[in-house]
């Protein structure tokens, strides 16, 4: 099917525009809601949950209430702390969902505030009867979308959202092997073999497409009220490099161009890893081990155990110098004394590093984690996490939260918590929690005060956490 042309007027005109809004403010909702309907002349209604017959109702959060043009929702968004809101609208012709953009920023910036931790994610997608593009949303390619679409005026407008845990760069693609790095593949028929973002928490939410939508999640920062023009131009951004790819899906010279250059960023790690004698002349920063002997010879016979795991960490976290070991008592890998940035691991032993990323089913030692969301793991000793969210990780009495939002479905909270939000969770009889923290959906007394759940790792004897020394011996 051979695509129509069509004028940016025309595609921006066949846009439709769903928005959220995350702010702050003094006001209570009921004030708030009235404010905003007043002013957007929509019907802003605040979700409640009753959890009992005779309770007084509490604000929902993530309700499941549909949003239309006519009516939208106010929330609390607990992720971001003590009064932060979020207004979401419904899809919109893009020409009304501009005035709603001016027209909330201006209140926000009156009546309200925002941080680093807020953010305005805007929902595009198309009215079919006025333009026809080439492939329907649903049917849109990721691979596609994310070697043709321009980050940079993007970053060159909310600069601080770069490096943001919660909208990574798409540009993100990653080999399910270092064996595809072989050769660069002469078509694109070997697509499968690469792993494309296809999780909520980036610049572009691809799992919305099912939907008939994209959520980009690019836009925010502290003081983002102030910046209507560039709101406005990146929404325009985001549509017109979105019609570009349904209406012109075929892959191009450039796309084939930005592969290329995939390859050719990787091609000195990939090379290195045929033969662990190349790697250690090649990556002299990287220490490693087996069961903290640095024989080579012992290293050699493990090799093909370990070069899966780091070739994992170098591409997918940027991992430059530090150490590693296999400890074969455990059939773990531990890494020590590394300091990564949009970093993205699971199934590691974490020690003495410093870190920012996603971790998950991970086992950490006097690390300091911020701006990271960490799941399902468990925080063993002396770690300090810092504006992390957190959620079903066992928090041991030893370990340090500060301005974290916390959801432990299952696992006990015995930690110092210092402000922030705990969202679920047992607070175990160890933990300090201080004044400022908010408490949401907590369970009564009788059930938070129980005796810590023991760990099973708590009792291991690592011989991995021994050999960093006497600054960790002095703690235990």
């Amino acid at each position: 099917m051979k695509a129509k042309n069509y004028t940016k007027t025309e595609i921006l005109n066949s846009g439709l525009l769903g928005l959220e809004f995350e702010f702050f403010s003094k006001l209570k909702d009921t004030e708030i809601s009235r404010a905003l309907g007043k002013l957007l002349e929509k019907r802003v209604v605040i979700p409640l949950s009753i959890s009992a017959l005779g309770e007084k109702p509490e604000p929902l959060y993530h309700s499941p209430i549909v949003v239309t043009d006519k009516i939208f929702k106010l929330e609390p968004d607990f992720s971001g702390g003590k009064g932060m809101y979020e207004l979401v609208t419904g899809p919109m012709p893009m020409e009304d969902a501009r005035k709603i953009v001016i027209k909330v920023l201006d209140w926000i910036d009156q009546y309200g505030y925002t941080n680093d931790r807020c953010s305005v994610h805007a929902n595009i997608s198309f009215d079919y009867d006025k333009v026809e593009p080439t492939l329907k949303i649903e049917n849109l390619e990721v691979l596609k979308f994310v070697l043709g679409f321009n980050e940079k005026p993007v970053y060159d407008a909310f600069p601080t959202r770069e490096h943001s845990v919660y909208a990574r760069t798409i540009q993100s693609i990653i080999p399910n092997s270092f064996f595809f790095y072989d050769r660069v593949p002469a078509d694109f028929s070997a697509v499968n073999n690469l792993i494309v973002p296809e999780e909520k928490y980036f610049g572009v939410n691809f799992t919305k497409r099912e939907k008939g939508y994209l959520e980009f999640r690019y836009m925010g920062g502290k003081d983002y009220e102030k910046k209507p023009k560039k709101i406005l131009d990146t929404i325009d951004h985001f549509t017109l490099g979105f019609f570009d790819v349904i209406n012109n899906p075929e892959y191009t010279k450039e796309d084939k161009k930005s592969l290329n250059k995939l390859f050719k960023k990787h091609a000195k790690t990939v090379k290195s890893f045929s033969d662990y004698d190349i790697f250690a002349k090649s990556f002299k920063n990287i220490e490693i081990s087996v069961d903290l002997n640095r024989d080579p010879q012992v290293i050699k016979s493990f090799w093909e155990r370990l070069r899966h795991p780091l070739f994992d960490l170098m591409v997918n976290s940027g991992f430059k110098k530090g150490r590693i070991n296999l400890d074969t008592d455990f059939s773990k890998i531990q890494l020590a004394k590394a300091e990564l940035k949009d970093a993205r691991i699971r199934n590691l032993d974490l020690v003495d590093c410093k870190l920012e990323g996603v971790f998950n089913h991970c086992n950490l030692y006097f690390c300091e984690v911020s701006n990271s969301r960490i799941k399902h793991s468990e925080a063993m000793k002396d770690n300090k996490f810092i504006g992390c969210k957190i959620e079903d990780v066992v928090l041991h009495a030893t370990n340090i939260c500060e301005e974290c939002w916390i959801s432990n479905k299952e696992s006990v909270i015995n930690c110092n918590v210092k402000g922030g939000v705990i969202r679920k969770g047992e607070i175990g009889a160890m933990a300090e929690i201080s004044e400022d923290v908010s408490l949401v959906e907590q369970k009564d007394d009788a059930e938070t005060m129980k005796a810590p759940k023991e760990s099973e790792n708590k009792t291991k004897d690592f011989k991995w956490i021994k050999e960093l020394g006497k600054k960790y011996n002095n703690k235990k």
